[in-house]
């Protein structure tokens, strides 16, 4: 019932950098058969997207705020800075649901704060959900679980929040659409964060290295209102030689752990798994287990 134009635009100017994403005008059909003032009054703005990035010497800021399709307003963003001495990640989300407001967000920061050989922490994590389920992925999924990730690499919030600009004309080229593993994630994310009346979470993790050679991530969660779970999720990675990468590396072991107690249920539950990514000599010597 309604008309739209809408663009996407890109503007590197320096090191600043700006992307509209679905920006334009609408309007109701039958408004533009009245006439232009009818047209006129009916006209409306929509913004689909905008994403800002700042790069001044060694300091980068890139960030994003989308509004996902549908009646409903919802809002997903993720804020990145990046500086030689740490780098700080955040992703969230608001949507309003049957007059509650439903929101979530989570931060890293990812610094060697220090500690014992066997405990060297290298970064922090935390996050809260109002009006949010928090589901927790079951034993093979610990590994791809958003919050997880966000947690244990810096560069996977925000990692599309700037416009990609070719190196030969210094022209802002179009942000690609999703590719099929990017939908997956986006699925997996839409599961675990499904707005829910009265249903709040607060997570908290670290991450951490063991003798130089055992990188770690742990994550603690607590939801709670409708529905009281504890969880704990933690993947730790073992390669050897450590920066060997590809077909260099002699043997890795990757390792997902999940704890669930959820005392409504009468369940306390320990899961470990070795991952698709564990190997010994090749990559197609797989290695396989597993505990509970």
């Amino acid at each position: 019932s309604r008309l739209a134009i809408a663009l996407d635009a890109g503007l590197r100017i320096g090191g600043l950098s700006f992307e509209l994403v679905g920006f334009g005008v609408d309007c109701p059909l039958a408004a533009l058969l009245q006439g232009p003032q009818a047209a006129l009054k009916g006209l409306g703005v929509r913004l689909e997207g905008a994403m800002l990035g700042l790069e001044t010497g060694a300091i980068a800021i890139s960030g994003g705020l989308t509004r996902a399709p549908g009646e409903t307003l919802r809002l997903d963003g993720s804020l990145r800075i990046s500086t030689p001495v740490l780098s700080v990640s955040a992703i969230g989300a608001y949507e309003r649901i049957e007059g509650a407001h439903s929101f979530f967000a989570f931060a890293a920061l990812h610094k060697e704060i220090g500690g014992p050989p066997f405990f060297f922490v290298t970064g922090l994590c935390l996050g809260i959900g109002i009006h949010r389920r928090l589901t927790l992925p079951p034993i093979e999924q610990v590994h791809s679980f958003p919050l997880l990730r966000a947690a244990a690499s810096p560069s996977l919030p925000g990692k599309r929040a700037r416009p990609r600009v070719t190196s030969s004309s210094r022209s802002v080229s179009p942000t690609p659409p999703p590719s099929t593993k990017e939908r997956r994630i986006g699925a997996l994310v839409d599961a675990w964060r499904a707005p829910e009346h009265d249903s709040m979470w607060i997570a908290g993790g670290v991450r951490f290295t063991s003798f130089g050679i055992v990188e770690s991530v742990a994550m603690l969660s607590v939801a709670f209102g409708n529905r009281l779970e504890i969880g704990v999720l933690g993947l730790s990675r073992l390669q050897l030689p450590r920066k060997a990468g590809g077909e260099a590396a002699m043997a890795c072991l990757e390792m997902e752990l999940r704890v669930v107690i959820a005392p409504e249920d009468g369940l306390v539950a320990v899961e470990g798994r070795l991952t698709e990514n564990s190997f010994v000599l090749r990559c197609a010597f797989r290695l396989r287990g597993g505990f509970a």
